[in-house]
């Protein structure tokens, strides 16, 4: 880098694997040890990047670190363009960060990160498409997670994974991914992820915890079943003894690799003393 000149460069459309990514600037400025990067933009009307940083040697060794802002319309998209397997269907987010690797910026593909990153996005799905197409993806290793994780409660989540919201932190180290705050909110229930994911090793050491949503599926399957006037009756009693059933929770401990991790399941009830006592008015045999 530190042979490079500094560069100013504007262009009005930015074309990435066919798809039409939007307007692109990049400006750089020699410094000692390389090369400063004071902006990169990418704009359009469904996807904004903005990143700064720098190119520099490291003892004898060259090193990329950028902070990165990134928003998107469409995340499902956006990993296509950028020659990934499309495991995300639509998908709307932000990922913001700090992100270090030895190599060149082209280098990032492989995957020796260090740095953190956070992680929003809502209204997606994932499909079940190999993580092994698209390493980076392991970060959010999830295309098959509803047929690893559902198990007894397959009918709740059905065929693939839609996703209401994912927020999440990670914490980048030497080609690992370690997260403690992981949750992907669905309309089925909510599943909270923590541990590391092997990005250069492609394996897992997680825990994964599921709270299904037992009660909103069976209100739903009282009104088909019974009634509309029979089941709200029973989406009102489940309301009342709906904190009881929703605590019971399925925890999954995964180990190994992505495409056949082990795993081992066993189901908590995370009730209180308190919240186990049938409510006032209601004699339950549960």
């Amino acid at each position: 880098p530190r042979k490079l000149p500094a560069l100013q460069i504007a262009s009005k459309s930015l074309v990435l694997n066919k798809k039409k990514m939007g307007s692109f600037t990049l400006k750089t400025r020699k410094v000692k040890k390389g090369i400063q990067i004071d902006k990169i933009a990418i704009q359009s009307d469904w996807f904004q990047f903005n990143a700064k940083g720098n190119w520099k040697m490291n003892r004898k060794i060259p090193e990329t670190s950028l902070n990165v802002n990134m928003n998107t319309e469409n995340l499902g998209d956006l990993i296509k363009a950028l020659g990934f397997a499309g495991n995300i269907k639509k998908g709307k987010g932000k990922l913001s960060g700090q992100l270090r690797w030895p190599g060149n910026p082209t280098d990032i593909k492989n995957l020796w990160l260090t740095g953190n990153l956070d992680i929003s996005l809502k209204n997606g799905s994932f499909v079940d498409i190999d993580p092994g197409a698209g390493r980076i993806l392991g970060l959010l290793n999830l295309g098959a997670l509803h047929k690893r994780l559902v198990l007894d409660f397959r009918d709740i989540f059905g065929k693939g994974l839609k996703f209401d919201k994912i927020d999440g932190t990670f914490t980048l180290d030497n080609g690992d991914a370690y997260t403690h705050d992981l949750e992907i909110e669905s309309s089925s229930g909510i599943i909270n992820v923590s541990g590391r994911t092997g990005l250069v090793s492609q394996d897992l050491d997680q825990l994964v915890t599921v709270y299904p949503d037992v009660t909103g599926t069976i209100a739903t399957v009282g009104a088909i079943a019974t009634g509309p006037v029979i089941g709200a009756a029973i989406y009102l009693t489940n309301k009342v003894v709906g904190k009881k059933l929703n605590k019971v929770a399925i925890n999954y401990q995964l180990e190994g690799p992505w495409d056949n991790p082990k795993i081992i399941s066993e189901k908590k009830n995370r009730a209180t003393a308190e919240e186990q006592q049938s409510p006032k008015g209601f004699d339950l045999d549960l």
